[in-house]
């Protein structure tokens, strides 16, 4: 590599203005050699970039080293076959790829251009990586393959391209997250579903024992949350905190999800490690959405010892009227009709109000029922 002159410079405005006479005259003609940085940056790199095909064939002619990083990227100092593939430069990439020695070669992060290709959905680009040799596997520094990037951006074609190829589903990191949490983290409905039918069953655990549930609910994924409640996933599975996902919509301020996991049946009333209840864990918040919702319920606030002699948590923002509404319940226990109605309708689940209209029963009843929902 040379310290740059005049003419280096002019080489890299051609690049920039597709200018092919003027480049072609200083490779071809007076000898320039292509191999020099400016600003960080190569001719090969900067062509990449561009993703001009003719560009590069002028830059093939004088020799060019293909595999130069461009180090004005400090962070991942990727090379030509790097940039190309993220910018979906796929006539470009072809005409490299019949010239380069290593279609997985890294970058300082350990990604190859296949990583690069899923991060920004070029299913072509991956397509053509895959066909030339590029590891469907191959793990970057962090132990994210491919379709883990293809995943967290939510690129499907991109990761049925993968999988297609023999792309592993079933790969953990180091916590032991695999696709299916990744999917459910980042609320790719599609995604989920694709992996779910090709890899990991549903309930598999993290290194925290949370499964997908736990993960969406956290994140506040009600499609996500919905396709695993309708599929079968444990409701009332447990990590190894004791938190259930009920427990943890609560923590995370998630209520859509909070209720529709009651709705789904999910158990009011199991505590965590720490001996937490459901109410308990509201009253922390002090939270009037989240107190409504266990009302609407048909929640036994009478078994909560706490209320009745008014502990509540320590919190620096009471909330009177929720505090207020958990001690009226507590002292006044619903009556055995409304316990009736209740526990109907969360045996029907979420969808309570459609369900009982398919039962024999009176009118009244059925009324009762629909009004009350779980």
């Amino acid at each position: 590599m040379y310290e740059p002159n005049v003419k280096q410079q002019e080489i890299i405005r051609s690049i920039e203005e597709n200018d092919l006479c003027t480049l072609e005259n200083l490779i071809c003609n007076a000898k320039v050699s292509p191999n020099f940085y400016i600003n960080g940056t190569t001719p090969i790199c900067t062509a990449a970039a561009e993703g001009n095909v003719a560009v590069l064939a002028i830059l093939l002619r004088g020799h060019c080293i293909l595999n130069t990083p461009n180090v004005k990227d400090d962070l991942w100092q990727r090379q030509p076959i790097h940039i190309a593939a993220s910018k979906g430069h796929l006539a470009f990439l072809e005409l490299l790829l019949e010239n380069v020695d290593d279609v997985n070669v890294t970058d300082n992060d350990g990604r190859t251009a296949l990583h690069w290709a899923a991060i920004f959905g070029n299913s072509d680009i991956a397509e053509l990586l895959l066909e030339n040799g590029a590891n469907v596997n191959g793990a970057q520094r962090d132990g994210f393959t491919p379709l883990y990037a293809a995943t967290c951006f939510g690129h499907i074609d991109v990761c049925c391209t993968l999988l297609k190829h023999g792309a592993d589903a079933l790969v953990c990191d180091e916590d032991r997250w695999n696709i299916l949490h990744t999917a459910a983290n980042y609320g790719h409905l599609g995604i989920l579903k694709l992996i779910s039918i090709n890899g990991p069953c549903l309930s598999c655990r993290t290194v925290d024992g949370e499964n997908a549930l736990h993960i969406a609910a956290s994140n506040g994924h009600l499609n996500i949350v919905r396709h695993l409640v309708e599929n079968g996933i444990e409701l009332n599975a447990q990590t190894n905190r004791g938190m259930t996902a009920l427990h943890i919509s609560v923590n995370f301020n998630r209520p859509t999800v909070f209720k529709f996991l009651i709705q789904s049946g999910a158990n009011m009333y199991t505590l965590n490690n720490e001996k937490q209840s459901i109410c308990y864990l509201v009253a922390q918040k002090m939270d009037s959405e989240f107190t409504k919702i266990l009302v609407d319920a048909g929640y036994n606030f009478s078994a909560e010892k706490w209320i009745l002699s008014n502990e509540f948590p320590a919190t620096n923002n009471i909330n009177e009227e929720m505090t207020n509404c958990m001690r009226s319940f507590a002292q006044s226990p619903l009556s055995l009709l409304h316990l009736c109605q209740f526990r109907t309708a969360r045996l029907l689940g979420w969808d309570y109000a459609f369900l009982a209209e398919k039962l024999p029963l009176p009118n009244y009843l059925m009324n009762l029922v629909k009004e009350t929902g779980p």
